[in-house]
C-alpha cells in the first residue's frame, strides 16, 4: 500500500491520468485485500473510494475494459463492506 501511495506522489491525476488510474487501481486492490484479511470495514471503505475514482477516470478516458474492471470491483467491495458490517 505504501509503495503505491508513494508512486502516486509522482504520478498525479493531472500529469498522467491513465498512469494515475492504473496505480490507484492497484492501490485499491491492495487496500481491499487488507480489508479482507483484517476484517476492517474502514479499509474496505477506503478501497471503495479508490475504485470509484478509478472508474470515473477510466470512463472519462474511454477505457471500457478498465472501467468494467473497476465497476466490478466496486460491487465486490460494497458486498465486502456489507458483510463486515453484518458480521
Amino acid at each position: 500500500v505504501t509503495a503505491y501511495q508513494d508512486a502516486l506522489k509522482e504520478w498525479t491525476q493531472e500529469k498522467n491520468p491513465i498512469t494515475w488510474a492504473m496505480t490507484t487501481a492497484n492501490l485499491a486492490v491492495a487496500q481491499k485485500s487488507l480489508a479482507e484479511r483484517l476484517a476492517d470495514p474502514g479499509a474496505a471503505k477506503l478501497a471503495l473510494e479508490y475504485f470509484e475514482s478509478v472508474a470515473k477516470a477510466f470512463r472519462e478516458a474511454s477505457h471500457a475494459q478498465y472501467y468494467e474492471f473497476a465497476t466490478e470491483q466496486i460491487a465486490k467491495t460494497r458486498t465486502l463492506i456489507d458483510g463486515l458490517r453484518a458480521g
